[in-house]
């Protein structure tokens, strides 16, 4: 996450363009995956579709989430930063 609340995207691939790949699919990787915001694109939301297809997991720094096992296939995911306050 930036300091102004937008998501640095660095890294998302999808096996294939029928996977639930997002509509900003901006070219392929170096392995032939489908790329979202190579290269650290700034965004303020994305989302994608939930199959297990694609094996969907979202990483944050040294934490993995492994989307499948907590949001049923079929779902669509928006993934989005939201500030709430401690106390």
């Amino acid at each position: 996450m930036e300091a102004d609340g937008a998501l640095r995207v660095v890294e998302t691939r999808f096996p294939s363009y029928g996977a639930g790949l997002p509509s900003q699919a901006a070219g392929k990787s170096e392995d032939g995956k489908w790329m979202v915001a190579p290269g650290g694109q700034r965004l303020p939301e994305f989302s994608f579709f939930i199959s297990p297809i694609n094996r969907a997991s979202l990483r944050m720094r040294a934490r993995t989430l492994d989307l499948m096992n907590l949001i049923d296939s079929g779902d669509v995911v928006v993934v989005a930063v939201c500030r709430y306050p401690y106390l």
